[in-house]
């Protein structure tokens, strides 16, 4: 459910997909210190929160995001080679 909301709401929003398409090649974290299912289970001022070894929590979401993000570039590079070869 969680994927398929958030696909929804990257596909329908060009400005939230352009923002998303600009964090290429980095992993996505949700920061919250209080949630260690779909967060880092830590605070984004943390010094930890850049190294996932320390991470207190799953950050599901993050990976969910970052999953979303590969799959739209990879989607976006298909098209642009499918015009360049046409």
């Amino acid at each position: 459910m969680l994927l398929t909301m958030s696909m929804l709401q990257f596909t329908q929003n060009r400005d939230m997909k352009e923002e998303l398409f600009a964090t290429a090649g980095t992993t996505l974290v949700h920061a919250d210190p209080y949630d260690t299912l779909l967060g880092i289970g830590l605070d984004i001022r943390s010094q930890d929160a850049c190294k996932q070894d320390r991470w207190q929590g799953r950050n599901i979401l993050g990976h969910v995001l970052t999953d979303i993000r590969d799959e739209l570039l990879s989607k976006l590079q298909v098209c642009i080679n499918c015009v360049a070869v046409m």
